[in-house]
């Protein structure tokens, strides 16, 4: 049954695919499948099966009969590295997006709520959904038609055809993550000028080259820009960000405030409560600048440093409502 359904899944591809590659990847499906035991191993499984099939599919689609010729001195990304990110940032969210919006729509359904109100609710939610799963494509696409081009005195990005450029002059700071590097700079002005500059014209000519760890020659690339700035900020990033908490709990906030069956809220309050705090101790968490990529786990920072990211947080609007969310509904009649 499982290999009629990847049979099925295979036909989503361009014909010229199924007949150079069909045989060989429904070989490799078998053995997968056999060396696979147990519910969570088999899970596992699908889902690499099904995050492979909405990264591949679009890409066999979207490639060109032959590759764009690259410039000297140019620089691409790896068909591996393209995969990785577009599932890190693409795909994942789109998954756990689209599951908070099905999870949410059920318990509410379950739970006795206004189905009227209901469909009112979550219909944006559900385009919202959909949106997340048809980027998958598009994201795939923007790393593919990344070209970085490093001179002598400079880097120029060209990106889904448009350009922009940095001079090692105008470049402010450059950070540095797992993912790879982000080099930040004004156009226009030096570094001993920036101060110099107001913030809103600084705002407009501000530069944001990323440099992904997937680059070809990634280690010389690094090498040249810390010979032009002398030090890289480091900091570790958070993985759990790539689960779109705060997006999770507004997709779960209609089904809480519709709910009105006791034991139902009461699981979606759990989940929706768990989300929020997650949100908030990824935001309050993030690990300091220079705070180094050698070290693994969560890096704590110090307490004052998350009391300052905490209050600062709390300014938005949009947090304070899902923060206090519950208490409303708490008074609210059902």
């Amino acid at each position: 049954m499982s290999e009629k359904i990847y049979v099925w899944l295979l036909k989503l591809y361009p014909s010229r695919f199924r007949r150079d590659y069909g045989s060989s990847a429904i070989q490799l499906f078998r053995d997968r499948l056999k060396a696979e035991r147990g519910i969570f191993q088999l899970c596992q499984f699908w889902f690499d099966v099904i995050s492979d099939l909405a990264i591949s599919v679009p890409r066999e689609h979207l490639r060109r009969s032959a590759a764009e010729p690259s410039m000297p001195g140019s620089f691409r990304i790896s068909e591996e590295a393209v995969s990785a990110m577009t599932k890190r940032e693409a795909v994942i969210p789109a998954f756990v997006v689209g599951s908070a919006v099905v999870l949410g729509l059920t318990i509410a359904w379950l739970g006795d709520s206004n189905h009227v109100l209901l469909f009112v609710a979550y219909v944006p939610l559900v385009i919202l959904a959909m949106g997340q799963f048809r980027s998958i494509g598009k994201v795939e696409k923007h790393w593919h038609s990344y070209q970085l081009t490093l001179g002598a005195n400079g880097l120029h990005l060209m990106q889904d055809g448009r350009e922009c450029s940095l001079l090692r002059s105008e470049i402010l700071k450059v950070h540095e993550d797992q993912h790879g590097l982000s080099a930040i700079g004004i156009r226009g002005y030096s570094q001993s000028e920036v101060l110099s500059v107001e913030y809103r014209q600084a705002r407009d000519r501000l530069v944001s080259i990323p440099m992904p760890a997937g680059l070809t020659s990634y280690e010389q690339i690094r090498e040249q820009i810390l010979q032009w700035t002398g030090r890289i900020s480091q900091r570790r990033s958070l993985w759990l960000k790539e689960l779109k908490p705060l997006a999770c709990a507004v997709s779960l906030a209609p089904a809480m405030l519709l709910v009105r069956s006791v034991p139902w809220l009461a699981i979606v309050a759990v989940i929706y409560c768990g989300t929020v705090l997650l949100a908030i101790a990824l935001h309050v968490a993030r690990p300091p600048r220079d705070s180094g990529l050698a070290q693994q786990g969560l890096n704590v920072p110090p307490p004052a440093y998350m009391w300052r990211r905490l209050k600062r947080l709390f300014r938005y609007p949009p947090m304070l409502v899902l923060f206090f969310l519950p208490i409303a509904r708490v008074v609210l009649p059902r």
